[in-house]
């Protein structure tokens, strides 16, 4: 048999629109070279497997060898290591066994034939007899971990116990299952379609195997007994409850932004797929819905669809997945597409992160988003998505691309800001994961001493329970509120808090020569709910931020890219203030193109770059400001308004 090793693709054309690839897995011994050969084929003529793994570090390979069709010659390729792993695990020893694997049956290096096969990958998970989950192989307890999952669902000593009450709570080896739910597999973001789209599911670990029946049974003991803190990874949890029998009438622009939110944590080897993993669930939640819409149209006394516009509920965006378009692009024209449906909100969902180079600062980096070096830094306002009207759209932002000389064209964002001053003074960053909550040096910035001890006067005119609701939520300092960004539990529970921390920060000063530094994080867990609840807001809040001054006087937090001789704006249209920087490029002129027009884009208008969101005391509006205010006052809190408007052009 004639053997070469190549550097081209081994499998065979595909010719036919529906055509895709399976490999078949020659039977060998444990010790024995992987071999395989590629066949090609059609949907329904032969029953496979789809095996969801990782890929794994791309440096690290291992040979595999693949036969020819007619089995008369082989070549030697190459695959990941965890690949590989995978082809071992699930290889059997007296008869070979066909599969789909995404790395071997799809030709990586073809972009035509990655955009048309990513387009098949529901049909081919949804094909497929079983899917096989490769979780790798067995550390860290891993074994007695998948036992214990086992036992969960199907205990072996079920007669044992002879009432509920008797029953272990909790498996002893818990350390282990946290460790197992942990493994790179659970936040890859195309997990979702691959076990949501699966008929059946098997996990493999090492030598053990788990049916899905298994870990959903898991997922549920874990709800009601929290042997995991918080919530399993999103792919598990989604997969559970994306089995209802019932979808929700939600627009399709919703969903997009729910499963982007919901999978930000997800990691993708092409940062791309952070978009395009979303598009098979997307279309198949949207034509499932569509069709529960047609079904209860037809009943007059349907009450789930009251107040619901139906048209407006069947439109789709469909978007296509395209391999020859770059992740700035990818990213730029998903913001753009956010931005038309929900207005200028829409810039509060990306923190003040960028990993992606050369992306607008307005756009949304869904890849940075999973690499925040902070522990505890949130949104300081979470995104609330309303569709936004078509007029106020058009009235108040416009995108347009501009040409830089000898550079890549690029969209830069019009809007219209009032500007709130330049920041004079700002503290060092808050890192709560590196022990660092500079709150002594913050309460030093400026010349006095208002924003820290002086306490608002209560309105003479109110009556009845009014004054306990303000005592509760105003009577706080503004350094005290600008800390918990309006997220008030109760006033004295956030002066105390900001007490605690504050003695925690002198306390790490003087034990820094010994390195003895007390753990602000610790600092939650032994305090009663409502005021670990509060401390935590502290933490998330500032954690990533620095503590700002500007020259105007007003006080807040801003990204800690954010420097002095930065400004601040709030945009019209959106709810939140932003930090921004003059954005100057001095090697080159430019000119922008709007709707196939040229236009100036210098005239009257500011040119800058986006640092990130900020709070401001006084212009931003905390998440219990509405609840409080209306309790005191029986309205909600008018907005904060500036007389000026500028026009800025954000790159």
């Amino acid at each position: 048999m004639n053997q070469t090793i190549s550097n081209t693709y081994l499998g065979p054309a595909l010719e036919a629109e529906n055509a895709f690839r399976l490999l078949e897995l020659q039977a060998g011994q444990d010790d024995a070279p992987i071999t395989i050969r590629i066949l090609a084929c059609s949907f329904g003529s032969v029953s496979y497997e789809a095996v969801s793994y990782t890929w794994g570090d791309a440096d690290q390979t291992n040979e595999i060898k693949v036969l020819s069709h007619s089995a008369n010659s082989c070549a030697t390729m190459f695959v990941t290591t965890n690949c590989h792993n995978a082809l071992m695990a699930l290889r059997r020893t007296h008869e070979p066994r066909v599969l789909w694997i995404d790395s071997l049956c799809i030709n990586q290096h073809s972009i035509p034939e990655r955009n048309h096969q990513i387009s098949l990958m529901a049909q081919i998970y949804q094909g497929a007899r079983r899917v096989v989950v490769y979780l790798g192989q067995s550390a860290h307890g891993s074994d007695e971990a998948m036992h214990s999952i086992c036992e969960i669902d199907q205990p072996s000593d079920y007669d044992v116990y002879p009432s509920w009450n008797t029953m272990p709570q909790s498996p002893s080896n818990i350390e282990s299952i946290r460790a197992l739910f942990k493994r790179p597999w659970f936040y890859r973001v195309w997990v979702l379609q691959e076990i949501a789209f699966a008929k059946d599911v098997i996990f493999v670990c090492g030598k053990y195997e788990v049916g899905w029946d298994s870990i959903r049974a898991f997922c549920h003991w874990n709800r009601n007994n929290r042997w995991i803190k918080g919530t399993l990874p999103y792919p598990i949890e989604y997969t559970v409850q994306r089995s209802r029998s019932r979808t929700n009438f939600i627009h399709y622009n919703h969903r997009l932004y729910g499963l982007l939110k919901n999978t930000k944590d997800c990691q993708a080897t092409d940062a791309r797929d952070k978009v395009y993993a979303m598009l098979p669930l997307l279309k198949w939640e949207h034509e499932r819905m569509t069709r529960e819409l047609e079904a209860n149209q037809n009943q007059a006394e349907n009450k789930g669809l009251d107040g619901l516009d139906a048209d407006k509920l069947r439109q789709a965006l469909f978007i296509q997945a395209d391999y020859t378009m770059s992740v700035q692009q990818v990213y730029t024209n998903l913001t753009i597409i956010l931005l038309e449906h929900f207005g200028l909100q829409a810039l509060q969902i990306g923190l003040a992160l960028r990993h992606v180079e050369k992306l607008p600062s307005w756009v949304i980096d869904w890849e940075a988003i999973t690499k925040s070096p902070y522990q505890f830094q949130q949104p300081l306002s979470p995104f609330q998505p309303h569709d936004a009207s078509a007029v106020e759209n058009s009235s108040i932002w416009s995108v347009s691309r501009f040409f830089l000389v000898d550079k890549e064209p690029k969209e830069h964002l019009r809007v219209s800001a009032s500007k709130i001053g330049t920041i004079a003074f700002i503290g060092d960053t808050c890192d709560i994961r590196r022990d660092i909550f500079p709150l002594k040096q913050w309460t030093r910035l400026g010349s006095g001493p208002k924003w820290w001890h002086q306490m608002p006067t209560m309105p003479p005119d109110l009556t009845d329970r009014q004054p306990g609701f303000w005592r509760q939520r105003c009577e706080l300092s503004p350094f005290a509120e600008t800390l918990a960004a309006g997220y008030i539990v109760y006033a004295d529970v956030v002066h105390e808090a900001v007490e605690t921390l504050t003695t925690l920060d002198e306390s790490n000063d003087a034990t820094e020569a010994e390195g003895n530094h007390k753990r602000f994080e610790d600092y939650p867990k032994r305090l009663p709910p409502s005021y670990c609840i509060q401390a935590q807001k502290i933490f998330d809040t500032c954690d990533g931020r620095r503590f700002f001054i500007t020259d105007t006087g007003h006080i807040g937090l801003a990204p800690a890219a954010a420097t002095i001789g930065d400004l601040t704006f709030k945009v019209n249209g959106c709810g939140a203030p932003f930090v921004m920087r003059p954005w100057r490029d001095a090697e080159a002129e430019t000119h922008a193109t709007v709707r196939g027009q040229t236009e100036n884009s210098t005239i009257n208008t500011q040119s800058m770059t986006i640092v990130g969101e900020c709070w401001i005391y006084g212009i931003s509006r905390g998440e219990r400001d509405d609840f409080f205010h209306k309790a005191i006052f029986g309205k909600s809190k008018p907005e904060s308004s500036h007389s000026y408007l500028e026009q800025l052009i954000i790159y």
